[in-house]
């Protein structure tokens, strides 16, 4: 277990209550695609449980080996959809790409339509690059520079000591930025909210993008994700 504020027996619901609820989606979509029909919506359900499963085997604690080919699967079905996401959600695909290892051509593939759409900025830009993405964001574009100004900071300051500070400022604030955040106190009641875990994925994907090779064994955060920020998937 990575996340305790649930129980493995609230993981194992979980993440047997949305596979049904995703089995219902694909059957109806196969209906109504006989019909002529596209519903946009029963496949953007589709893809927004399937990477709520991906937080649920992490915060369970699954093996990230074993985690990994489906973490691809669900974040390359993003893909053709990124633009119209809002900032903090396409950073978390981006991020979660990275971090698992997706490849250069899923990279590559997000960061054209991130850039075709003036979304990719350097910090994803950055991010995405470590999983193999050449494509180049507009030089000094960071999203986020007015919201979380640790970051900049960080990819300002380049690899070393002073970034890796900035980067552990950034995961100590990141519950308190957050706490207007729909699912923020989800955990208080289980019986009631969907609870996924609280992972500051960013943070870990920019530390690998930075070759912050130390940052990862000095942040000490049950919010930040250790092991994938040093996670060396093979193949």
């Amino acid at each position: 277990m990575r996340d305790r504020r649930a129980s493995k027996e609230y993981f194992d619901r979980y993440i047997r209550e949305h596979e049904e609820r995703i089995a219902r989606y694909e059957a109806r979509i196969a209906e109504l695609e006989q019909g002529g029909e596209i519903w946009e919506g029963l496949r953007w359900g589709v893809r927004t449980d399937r990477l709520g499963i991906i937080r649920v085997r992490y915060s369970r604690g699954d093996d990230l080996v074993k985690l990994r080919p489906a973490a691809v699967e669900a974040v390359s079905a993003f893909i053709g959809h990124l633009g119209g996401m809002d900032y903090g959600d396409y950073a978390e695909v981006v991020s979660l790409a990275a971090l698992f290892g997706a490849g250069a051509d899923i990279a590559n593939a997000m960061a054209r339509e991130m850039s075709a759409a003036g979304a990719l900025d350097r910090l994803t830009g950055t991010i995405l690059a470590s999983a193999g993405s050449t494509v180049a964001p507009p030089l000094g574009r960071v999203e986020w520079q007015y919201f979380n100004p640790e970051l900049f900071e960080a990819l300002e300051a380049g690899p070393g000591p002073q970034a890796i500070g900035l980067v552990k400022r950034y995961v100590a604030r990141w519950p308190r930025m957050n706490v207007y955040a729909g699912w923020t106190g989800s955990h208080g009641d289980l019986e009631h909210t969907v609870y996924t875990g609280y992972w500051c994925f960013e943070a870990a994907a920019l530390v690998r993008g930075m070759g912050l090779a130390d940052a990862f064994r000095s942040i000490r955060s049950t919010n930040f994700p250790a092991d994938l920020a040093c996670f060396q998937p093979l193949g």
